[in-house]
């Protein structure tokens, strides 16, 4: 309450909630997908307080969320990894998916509205810092290869030959 009554008279309208999901997700749980009830707690609450002065929220679906090798293709569950892997792999994309509805479906009981159905978030990342180029050089194992075959896939359809590649 105090830091939602500060950010109100220091004249705010939105604030950015960043690096939350490292901290909502159970380190101990062996997925990447349950969260810490006391984290989720705070979470909504902190929504809820920013909602009743009227500072609307964005955030990001991943930004640090510790990922868990089985819920990636290999290679993809170091962070800058992962930020590639859920363009290329379907195992990553379905695990953000996952994260994604199980935080945007959830019902704040202090708002009585699940944050997909709240005004209050304003704007939403899917992926910070995330991008085709951002850390290709670091990729590796099945992420590497899916990006280069995808890759190479939308090279031919869209030039068709090397010789227009190259053109």
């Amino acid at each position: 309450d105090r830091l939602a009554d500060r950010l109100a008279a220091s004249g705010y309208n939105a604030v950015r909630v960043h690096h939350y999901e490292s901290t909502l997700c159970s380190q101990a749980a062996p997925d990447s997908l349950t969260f810490d009830p006391a984290s989720l707690d705070r979470l909504e609450y902190l929504i809820a307080a920013l909602k009743q002065r009227g500072i609307y929220l964005t955030t990001d679906l991943f930004v640090s969320r510790r990922i868990r090798p089985a819920e990636v293709e290999d290679g993809g569950d170091q962070m800058d990894n992962y930020k590639m892997a859920v363009l290329v792999g379907p195992k990553a994309r379905a695990n953000l998916k996952a994260f994604a509805t199980k935080l945007l479906s959830h019902v704040n009981p202090y708002t009585g509205m699940a944050l997909r159905d709240d005004p209050v978030l304003a704007t939403l990342s899917l992926v910070n810092e995330g991008g085709a180029l951002w850390s290709t050089g670091k990729v590796s194992g099945e992420v590497k290869r899916l990006y280069i075959a995808q890759w190479n896939a939308w090279l031919a359809k869209r030039y068709g030959t090397r010789e227009a590649w190259a053109a």
